[in-house]
């Protein structure tokens, strides 16, 4: 997409390029940081944590020979020696560098903390650590790894983890709070598993946050409290990217290449600065967001996103600064922008919309959507044949549209049917396209081109607006449908207004127009006309 479809003149800026980062195991790189980086400080010399209490730290080191007594001097050899030996005012278990093959069962609250993620190597198969009875746990500068899918599983405890490395290994939490930072999650095998599953009643925080290759979900929020994702990158989901319910917080997250939904919610919240791109379709109906209750997003950006960018339930939203862009014709998917579903209500400022195909708006049933400074560009048909319209509204549904510009439509600019009412102020269409056309192909002669069209029942009412270019008729009025033109142009195309029902007022048409280099300005032929109802995501009409 170009910067000049924002604004001409515009110098544009990716928020994060795709291009494939290596780091080690124990590095990562986020959106906007320039070169991978080490999760926590580098290894200590003397092998041992840095900056650990003056008291209530019992040591470990691997392969230690001396007696033992859990000194720094007399360190133990094993953790589950340790953990059994625990005196009762250990607040801290300091872990050397070195790999512990082990199962921790953790039953008092605790800080387990390593000298350096990228040499404190806890090893287990399947649950590497496990906590039963503790009220508070901390983890700190380690790496859970395992050779099969592990799990590091954290039941109805509070819990803190900071610079963890997790090699092949889930997280899953149930408990009364999870603070999680720094941390990286990479997946090896092909063993299917999320990467991180949250639960429990209470808040949760998760930032700074890498997610990767993992046959799964990438993050899902369940349970009941405020879950809040900052500065978290997920790539390479063979799942969902993140899915939840709740109050959710996402700022600065971006998912690249997830399957079937890039963020599936049933809760409201808030998304900052997040961006979705390359969803693969699995199953029939798939889109970069699916959003449900009352959310509020700013600077989003959502690209090749299969059936729609993003699919809105019921609940008010609103979207302001946000890209959407569409889909490879190659993978087959439906290519909508946004579509909105039964009760639900959208406004929204400064979008883009580009390069979606069949319909770049679908608003639909008991819906409103309010758009304002908006640009909506380069609708394509859909791959069934037919539509490509910029905005449509069918079976009861309310759309207005203020300062907006739709270019480069297929079939029809606007549409209503079936009870749907659309209201335009400072609206231009320009150029739509027949369906059926090559869009490089200037001699097609293909069906339909029309800039507003109300069938059976729908409505328009147009102010302050410019139509040019349209390949049949700027304007077509027909039986069963309502339109009013005031203080508009209409240029450039072949038939200005065609009127086909006979009791028609052409007053309604005609109030304070401008008609200018049409083939014909006011027309009444029985023009062919293009389908009402578009197909709704999910099943039928």
């Amino acid at each position: 997409m170009s910067a000049d479809d924002i604004a001409p003149g515009l110098e544009r800026c990716e928020p994060w390029p795709e291009v494939e980062t290596v780091c080690a195991q124990h590095e990562m790189r986020l959106p906007g940081e320039p070169a991978c980086r080490p999760v926590g400080a580098a290894c200590p010399a003397d092998g041992w944590p840095a900056d650990l209490p003056a008291t209530g730290v019992v040591y470990v080191r691997p392969g230690a020979t001396a007696p033992a007594d859990g000194s720094r001097t007399a360190p133990h050899p094993e953790v589950a020696a340790a953990l059994a030996a625990l005196p009762p005012d250990t607040t801290t278990l300091a872990l050397a560098v070195g790999e512990y093959p082990v199962l921790i069962g953790v039953t008092t609250s605790l800080t387990i903390r390593g000298a350096c993620p990228e040499q404190t190597i806890l090893r287990g198969d399947f649950i590497p650590l496990y906590t039963e009875g503790a009220e508070v746990i901390r983890i700190e500068d380690v790496t859970f790894r395992s050779s099969t899918m592990g799990r590091l599983t954290l039941r109805d405890v509070t819990a803190e983890l900071y610079r963890v490395v997790f090699d092949n290994v889930g997280l899953d939490f149930d408990g009364p709070a999870l603070v999680a930072e720094d941390i990286v999650m990479r997946s090896r095998g092909p063993e299917r598993g999320s990467a991180l599953s949250l639960f429990g009643v209470g808040d949760a925080s998760l930032r700074r946050i890498l997610i990767e290759d993992y046959d799964g979900d990438g993050v899902v929020l369940g349970g009941v409290g405020i879950r809040s994702l900052t500065d978290v990158y997920l790539r390479r989901i063979d799942g969902v990217g993140v899915s939840g319910q709740g109050d959710i917080a996402l700022e600065r997250v971006v998912i690249d290449d997830a399957v079937d939904n890039g963020i599936v919610t049933l809760g409201g919240g808030r998304m900052t600065d997040v961006v979705v791109r390359g969803v693969a379709p699995r199953h029939v109906s798939s889109a970069g967001m699916v959003l449900g209750g009352d959310w509020v997003l700013e600077g989003v950006h959502v690209a090749r996103a299969a059936s729609a960018a993003i699919i809105f339930g019921d609940g008010e939203v609103v979207v302001r600064d946000a890209i959407l862009e569409g889909t490879p014709v190659a993978d087959g998917s439906l290519g909508r922008a946004i579509v909105l579903g039964p009760g639900a209500a959208l406004v929204a400022n400064r979008i883009v919309i580009a390069d979606a195909r069949d319909l770049g708006i679908l608003v639909s049933r008991d819906t409103t959507a309010t758009v304002t400074d908006g640009s909506i560009l380069r609708i394509g048909e859909s791959l069934r044949g037919g539509f490509g319209r910029c905005v449509h509204g069918q079976l009861g549904a309310e759309l207005s549209l203020t300062r907006v510009l739709l270019e480069d439509c297929t079939e029809a600019g606007v549409t209503t049917y079936g009870g749907s009412v659309g209201t335009l102020r400072d609206v231009r269409v320009s150029r739509v396209r027949p369906t059926g056309c090559n869009p490089v192909d200037e001699a097609c002669i293909g069906a339909a081109g029309i800039g507003l069209l109300a069938l059976g029942g729908g409505a328009l009412d147009a102010e302050r607006f410019v139509i040019e270019e349209a390949a049949l008729a700027g304007v077509i009025v027909v039986e069963g449908g309502d339109i009013d033109l005031r203080d508009g142009t209409i240029r450039a195309n072949p038939i200005g207004v065609n009127v086909q029902d006979p009791t028609y007022d052409i007053g309604r048409v005609m109030d304070r127009m401008v008609f200018t280099d049409n083939g014909t300005n006011l027309d009444s032929s029985a023009l062919p006309l293009p389908g009402a109802t578009a197909m709704e995501i999910g099943g039928g009409p």
